[in-house]
């Protein structure tokens, strides 16, 4: 036998002698039966049940390892199984055995089954007594001496469990159920003083009742506890409604420093509505996408989300709707503060061809109402692109561009809003109203509003538009106080009327007496000019128009309107109207036009009514003066229409015994109640009476001229 073989041989028997010794420690040291015995006692004086053990065998290679384990409910297993296992296995390391040392390197854990009862009170579990140790009465004990050191190091350097199940029981009222199943778990380290490596795998299934959900949970993270710091590898949550992933870190536990990033997708809008029901009206479908990143410690705290909501569709009753596929998403940059504030770096938001942006802060977070200081800009976007997300104004037919700017101040529950909006070309239609090339700017804030000089066209379709110049302002919203300033070239308020108006609105205007509802809401304060080179409305054409105004106590149902207004017209004609057909039998006038070349006069209002003693008509045809008061709220006049006619326009008697001083005849007509007029006779029975007195008085003197004549030149023949 060779030299080399013999060593070989002597290396081979010492370490067959030294794993027997190995083997023969482990089992002086841990013998299977002492191990039964610890494990039922233990089980009966610590944790107050029953245990129970299929097997214990102990290998060198193979381990410690408990078979068919079971631990009772309290207090025996005539209440149910609380725990068991398939098998409990403990590995150990060779070379300290040989020191007769037992040191534990992998701990694992083979199907365990877990039963977790909530009970009827919703407050205690079937294991709340293991969390409360009974307090015993203390006993004096004895001296002891020091124990010797132990044999065992629990110094694990892997621990597993594989294929573990945990049944969630629920008896009281909320009947929450929940399986986990099953469950893989795999740390590696040393110890909880050294890093370790964490990776699990959990499937979940249950939920409230009438809600059950399933999902499962992966992920492989590290921690350093020692070191205060957690790596997050991968995390991933998938259930039936949504997935989401985390990665990252966080360190220093005390005062936490994070790099973590997450993204939310894959959600099923329609199975989330069953956990927060959707707002009546509101119609998701789709899914969006979400990703966040933290970066930075509570002091000062990096954030960023981005949204994708392309892939969604979303409609609100009749108020908004966006397609699936039409561009939506948001991303925002900032920083929290102290957890009482966040600057905001940059905010935006793009939805169908608009493009916000804002930037600003919001403070006071943790207060009741916290404070805003934002400002918002919206850059010049196409009109029309709001008909693509909300069907309000689809029928207006937008078009031109516009653009925003506006800071918003103070508290959240009623922030200051301030600033402006530009036009340009802008357009729309109502009816066959067409409103085009509105051009200009507005300011605003939260209790006014002012546009100087807006241009534009106005115009019915088919006809020619008619260009205008609008100064606006309005101010004090709760009691608003509005001035305007206008300019039209040609004017055709007919285009303000539908068709079916058009044909009804005169009469209905002159009918029109019934008593107004009483005033409701702020009152308003108007003043203002208009004025139009060309006005034409359905029965009345102008030109020259001029309307002004100073108004207060302007409500709907106008009883309390008080102030002055003006207006005067130059050449028109007032065109087949019912007064005109009244009265034009009486003066003999054409009862389908009447021209006039001046119109006008003054009203002075208080309280709801209007009262003029100076507006009149100025025409070839005849002359139209009206005096009196008008109740503004009922429509109810109660004037004097006078009408006088050119001299020797009317022959005979009728001429004669209606001419006023001047010789024109003269027609007065009460307008009492309503716009029928009524030929006041009074007048004219006046009139024939001075008149006949003239008559008296002339004949009179020409019967004492003719007859002092004859009396003379009889005394001068004789």
């Amino acid at each position: 036998m060779s030299r080399a073989v013999k060593i070989a041989l002597i290396l081979l028997g010492g370490a067959a002698a030294a794993v027997l010794g190995a083997l023969f420690a482990v089992k002086k040291l841990l013998p299977p039966e002492k191990i039964r015995g610890l494990l039922l006692e233990k089980a009966r004086e610590n944790l107050h049940r029953q245990a129970r053990v299929g097997g214990v065998s102990i290998g060198l290679f193979s381990g410690l390892a408990v078979s068919d384990f079971a631990l009772s409910e309290k207090p025996d297993f005539k209440a149910g199984t609380f725990l068991e296992s398939e098998a409990f296995i403990l590995k150990f390391q060779i070379r300290p055995l040989l020191r007769k040392k037992i040191v534990i390197d992998r701990v694992e854990l083979v199907s365990p089954k877990v039963t977790v009862i909530r009970n009827a009170d919703g407050r205690t579990f079937n294991f709340s007594d293991l969390l409360h140790e009974e307090r015993k009465p203390a006993v004096a004990r004895k001296e002891e001496a020091p124990a010797a050191p132990s044999p065992l190091s629990l110094t694990v350097a892997e621990a597993v469990i594989s294929k573990g199940k945990v049944r969630f029981e629920d008896r009281s009222p909320k009947k929450l159920k929940l399986d986990l199943d099953p469950i893989d778990l795999k740390i590696n380290g040393s110890g909880l003083s050294k890093p370790l490596a964490l990776e699990f795998s959990i499937a979940a299934r249950g939920g409230p009742r009438g809600k059950a959900m399933a999902g499962t949970l992966k992920g492989r993270t590290f921690l350093d506890l020692p070191g205060s710091d957690l790596k997050i590898e991968s995390l991933v949550c998938r259930t039936d409604e949504l997935t989401l992933e985390l990665k990252g870190g966080l360190s220093r536990f005390q005062d936490p420093i994070m790099d973590l990033s997450a993204s939310l997708h894959s959600l099923d809008l329609k199975k989330l509505s069953r956990w927060a029901p959707l707002p009546k009206g509101l119609v998701l479908s789709g899914s969006p996408q979400f990703g966040v990143r933290l970066k930075g410690g509570l002091r000062d705290l990096s954030c960023s989300l981005t949204g994708d909501f392309t892939a969604m569709g979303i409609a609100y009753a009749d108020v908004f709707s966006k397609p699936e596929s039409n561009e939506f998403s948001l991303a925002l940059e900032g920083n929290l503060v102290k957890q009482d504030s966040f600057d905001l770096k940059d905010l935006k938001v793009a939805l169908a061809g608009l493009k916000l942006e804002a930037r600003g802060s919001v403070g006071k977070l943790s207060s009741a109402e916290p404070r805003l200081d934002l400002r918002v800009n919206l850059p010049a976007f196409d009109l029309a692109a709001v008909s693509g997300i909300s069907p309000i104004p689809r029928p207006y037919g937008f078009s031109g561009r516009a653009s925003l700017n506006a800071e918003i101040k103070g508290g959240m529950n009623l922030p200051s809003v301030n600033g402006s909006v530009k036009l340009e070309g802008a357009g729309l239609k109502v009816d066959r109203l067409e409103i085009s090339a509105v051009t200009g700017s507005a300011a605003f804030s939260d209790d006014s509003f002012r546009a100087k000089d807006l241009t534009g066209r106005i115009g019915r379709e088919g006809t020619a538009p008619a260009d205008f110049k609008i100064t606006v302002a309005a101010k004090n919203f709760s009691r608003p106080d509005v001035e305007l300033d206008a300019r039209f070239g040609r004017l055709d308020l007919g285009m303000f009327l539908t068709d079916d108006k058009k044909k009804s609105s005169p009469a209905a205007v002159e009918k029109s007496s019934a008593a107004a509802a009483p005033a409701k809401g702020p009152e308003l304060k108007a003043r203002g000019r208009i004025a139009v080179d060309e006005l034409a409305y359905v029965k009345f054409q102008a030109s020259d128009a001029r309307l002004s105004w100073d108004l207060s106590g302007i409500t709907p149902g106008l009883s309390r309107i008080s102030g002055t207004a003006e207006c005067s017209a130059g050449k028109g004609r007032i065109n087949d109207i019912p007064l005109l057909r009244t009265l034009a039998p009486v003066l003999r006038l054409d009862p389908s036009s009447l021209v006039f070349s001046k119109a006008g006069g003054r009203f002075k209002i208080e309280n709801g009514t209007a009262g003029t003693d100076d507006f009149q008509v100025n025409g070839p045809a005849a002359d139209l003066f009206v005096r009196g008061i008008l109740d503004l709220p009922a429509n109810r006049p109660d004037m004097v229409l006078t009408a006088k006619l050119p001299r020797g326009s009317l022959g005979g008697a009728a001429g004669e015994f209606t001419a006023d001083e001047d010789g024109r005849p003269t027609f007065a007509f009460k307008l009492k109640g309503d716009w029928r007029p009524a030929l006041d006779s009074s007048l004219i029975r006046k009139q024939a009476v001075r008149q006949a007195e003239k008559e008296i008085k002339k004949k009179a003197a020409d019967l004492l001229q003719n007859e002092g004549k004859k009396l003379l030149e009889g005394i001068f023949k004789r």
